[in-house]
C-alpha cells in the first residue's frame, strides 16, 4: 500500500520564530509514522518543493513571496494545499499588509487553499469574518496549549489531509485512471465492449493494479457523478472484486454543486425559454417520437451544461440512446440544425468517442474534435476542475 506524500513548507522568516520551528519540526516527526512527510523551509535546497512530488502540501505562515509562488505552482498543477496562518491573518496583521503587493497574493493563496487550519476559537472567528475561504478546520497548536499533544494534533491533521484529498478527487484522477474509468463505463453500459478478449484482460488488469488511493478516488468520483451502478456492473462483468468504500460515510467539505436528479430526460424540455419551446414545437411537428426523444436529450444536456447541473451519468445516458436506439439519422441531423444544436451534437460525438468508445456507426452526426470539444469534455467530466 503506497503512503501519502506530504510536504510541510515553512517560509524562512516563519521558521526563524522558535515556537513555529518547534511546531513544524515536531509535527513532521509525528506524521512520519503514517505518511511520507518532508519538511522544507524556503532556504532549504535539499528537499524538493516541486508540487508533482507530493499528494498534498501544507504551508505554514503568511506574507511570504516563496509561499505564494509555491501555492501558485501547486494550484496550477492540481496539487491541493492546506494553509495554517499561525495567527498571521488577524485584523491587525491584515491592516499592516493591506497596502503592500503581498496582500492580494496572500488573499489569493488563502482563497485557493483546499483547507485553512486555524489554531484557536478567536482565530477561527476573525478568519470567518474575512470570508476568504469557507473550508476551515480548528486544530489546536500544542506549543501554545496543554489541551492537546503533538501526537493528537498530528492525528487530527491526518484526518484533515484525508478530508482534503477526498474532497478533491476530480483534480486528482490522473490521465491513466481517467482513461480506465471511461473504459469501465463503456463496459458497464454495453456488454459488446467485452467481446474483445485482449482488451477485456487489459482493462481487468489495470483495474486490479490500481492502488488503494487511486481506487478510492475513482469510487468517490463515480458516486459524485451518479455512476456507481455502472461501475459496479462493469466490475461484475469483468469478474474483478475490489472493496467499495462507503462514500456516504466519508467526511468531505461541502460544495455548491447541484445536479439534475435522475437520468437524462428525453420526454420533456427542461428549459422554460418560451422562444425555444415554440421552436421545438414547430420542429417536432413533422417528426416521429424516437427522433424527438433524441433531440430532447441533446437539448436537455445542453441546458444542464449551461447551468452546471449535468452529472456525467447523463453523457452515459446519451451513449445508451446512440448505441441502442434505431433512429432516422438524417431526421435527427435536420432537427438538430433547425434547433441550433448541430455543432453541439458533433462535439458530443467526439467526447463520447474519446471517453466512452462510441464508434462512428452509432453516431447520427460526424464527430468534431476542436478546442470547444475539449472544453465540452471538461465541462462534462470535471476532470481537473476544482470543486466550488
Amino acid at each position: 500500500m503506497s503512503r501519502l506524500r506530504i510536504l510541510l513548507y515553512v517560509p524562512a522568516q516563519t521558521d526563524a520564530v522558535g515556537i513555529h520551528h518547534e511546531l513544524t519540526t515536531r509535527l513532521a516527526e509525528c506524521l512520519s509514522g503514517s505518511v511520507d512527510a518532508s519538511l522544507a523551509t524556503s532556504n532549504d535546497k535539499k528537499v524538493s518543493t516541486a508540487p508533482a512530488d507530493y499528494d498534498l502540501i501544507h504551508i505554514f505562515g503568511c506574507w511570504s513571496n516563496s509561499a505564494c509562488q509555491l501555492a501558485g505552482k501547486a494550484y496550477a498543477q492540481r496539487t491541493p494545499y492546506v494553509l495554517t496562518p499561525l495567527g498571521m491573518l488577524q485584523p491587525w496583521e491584515n491592516e499592516r499588509h493591506r497596502q503592500t503587493p503581498l496582500f492580494k497574493r496572500q488573499h489569493l493563496l488563502t482563497a485557493r487553499a483546499a483547507a485553512v487550519q486555524v489554531c484557536g476559537q478567536l482565530e477561527q472567528t476573525t478568519f470567518q469574518k474575512l470570508d476568504w475561504n469557507p473550508r476551515i478546520a480548528l486544530i489546536k497548536n500544542p506549543v501554545l496549549t496543554s489541551l492537546t499533544t503533538f501526537e493528537q494534533t498530528a492525528a487530527q491533521l491526518l484526518q484533515l489531509y484525508r478530508m482534503v484529498l477526498d474532497s478533491n478527487v476530480r483534480i486528482l484522477l490522473n490521465a491513466d485512471t481517467q482513461q480506465l474509468l471511461g473504459q469501465l463505463l463503456q463496459m458497464g453500459i454495453d456488454e459488446a465492449a467485452l467481446e474483445d478478449e485482449a482488451h477485456r484482460q487489459t482493462v481487468a488488469a489495470a483495474l486490479t493494479q490500481l492502488n488503494d488511493e487511486q481506487w478510492r478516488r475513482m469510487v468517490i468520483y463515480a458516486s459524485d457523478e451518479k455512476l456507481s451502478a455502472i461501475l459496479s456492473t462493469a466490475m461484475q462483468r469483468l469478474g474483478v472484486v475490489k472493496p467499495m468504500p462507503d462514500v456516504a460515510a466519508i467526511s468531505r467539505f461541502k460544495t455548491k454543486s447541484s445536479y439534475t436528479e435522475g437520468h437524462l430526460s428525453g420526454d420533456a424540455l427542461l428549459s422554460r425559454n418560451l422562444l425555444l419551446r415554440n421552436k421545438v414545437k414547430e420542429v417536432f411537428a413533422e417528426h416521429a417520437k424516437t427522433e424527438k426523444s433524441v433531440c430532447l436529450q441533446l437539448l436537455n444536456l445542453h441546458y444542464e451544461l449551461s447551468r452546471h447541473t449535468a452529472p456525467l451519468l447523463h453523457l452515459t445516458d446519451l451513449y445508451r440512446t446512440m448505441r441502442f436506439t434505431d433512429m432516422d439519422e438524417d431526421a435527427v441531423s435536420d432537427m438538430a440544425k433547425a434547433l441550433d444544436i448541430f455543432d453541439f451534437g458533433e462535439r458530443l460525438m467526439a467526447v463520447m468517442h474519446q471517453l466512452l468508445g462510441l464508434t462512428e456507426g452509432f453516431m447520427p452526426f460526424n464527430s468534431r474534435d476542436d478546442r470547444q470539444t475539449k472544453r465540452l469534455s471538461t465541462a462534462l467530466t470535471k476532470f481537473g476542475v476544482y470543486p466550488q
